[in-house]
């Protein structure tokens, strides 16, 4: 579902992405994932992931 919304960093233009960091899915760890943001972008990012989970 993130990654409909905002393509991952290593995909298209590199602004429109709000991640710090590509390939998302390397920041998973077992169960869990970390969602590296950009500081300008991580409030709406972290809103949306919130309500998605």
């Amino acid at each position: 579902m993130l990654l409909e919304r905002w393509c991952d960093l290593t995909e298209g233009e590199e602004d429109s992405s709000p991640w710090s960091t590509g390939l998302l899915i390397g920041e998973a760890r077992g169960p869990l994932i970390n969602f590296p943001m950009r500081w300008r972008t991580a409030e709406e990012a972290s809103a949306f992931a919130a309500a998605a989970a």
